[in-house]
């Protein structure tokens, strides 16, 4: 017992003069460059045409993947995977990676080619209409036939969204001016 007394102090003391926390002689990495980066990166499907992608890294790093098209974030990490959704049949995609010093690095833009569509939900079905195993393309209009909308008039459902009480403030508005508020309210129809 008094020689595991003895003997702590002593293995504590070689703890702390073992260690040497301050190294002067590493700096960071050198940063990744656009060519290095586009390298690293193959854009996987599941099978030939499949639209789930899985970013295969070569080195392993964490990435974040934007679709080139509109700079919308798709998946980040270090085996990010994601899915194209109808009506896509090309995706031109493109990663970022950070450097060790802070700064970003973006990659030439990859593009995929997807021509059958698994696991999706299945509103897709509903909304694209799912004939021959292809998801088709829909195109939204107003039912001109109809002088009703949701079960009012088409000035009270404007009334109703400008947040307004439906029998106090009448609202003087055709249906032309009516389809086409609600079209850039709500986004949905044309005209």
């Amino acid at each position: 017992m008094k020689k595991i007394l003895f003997a702590l102090p002593f293995l504590f003391a070689i703890l702390l003069v073992a260690c040497d926390a301050s190294v002067d002689d590493k700096q960071p990495g050198a940063s990744v460059t656009v060519d290095e980066l586009t390298n690293s990166f193959q854009l996987v499907a599941r099978s030939e045409g499949n639209n789930n992608i899985t970013v295969k890294l070569s080195p392993v790093r964490y990435v974040k993947v934007y679709s080139a098209d509109n700079d919308a974030l798709l998946a980040e990490g270090t085996n990010p995977t994601f899915q194209v959704t109808p009506p896509t049949t090309e995706l031109d995609v493109y990663i970022t990676a950070i450097n060790q010093d802070g700064s970003i690095t973006k990659s030439s833009t990859k593009s995929i080619t997807v021509s059958e569509y698994t696991d999706l939900p299945a509103i897709y079905e509903q909304i694209f209409g799912l004939e021959n195993g292809e998801y088709g393309t829909t195109k939204w209009t107003w039912d001109d036939t109809l002088t009703r909308y949701w079960g009012m008039e088409a000035g009270e459902v404007i009334q109703l969204l400008l947040g307004g009480e439906l029998p106090m403030v009448p609202i003087l508005m055709n249906n032309v001016k009516a389809k086409a508020y609600l079209t850039m309210v709500l986004g949905h129809g044309s005209l």
